[in-house]
């Protein structure tokens, strides 16, 4: 549950720079790149983050919480489809 808990935050934290002009987008990623602990490398080590051993090996838990999620968002896509009014 917690490496769960962790993907969400991560992309709680990401959403509202989805929404910035391409030249925000730009600022970002050169503030980033200049304050980075960990590189600018396009691909990084992953000795370099002690956590991921703890993720990959609950893989098959966030595959089943994935899963789960999507076919519970079918289910309601489906059913509010079905629930929708003619005419």
């Amino acid at each position: 549950m917690r490496v769960a808990l962790a993907i969400a935050v991560l992309f709680a934290l990401a959403a509202p720079f989805c929404c910035l002009a391409a030249e925000q987008q730009v600022d970002l990623e050169k503030l980033i790149a200049r304050y980075s602990l960990v590189g600018n490398s396009p691909f990084l080590p992953t000795e370099q983050f002690e956590w991921i051993p703890a993720l990959e090996s609950e893989w098959k838990t966030i595959r089943s919480e994935l899963d789960r999620s999507q076919s519970e968002a079918l289910r309601a896509s489906r059913k509010s489809f079905l629930d929708m009014p003619y005419g």
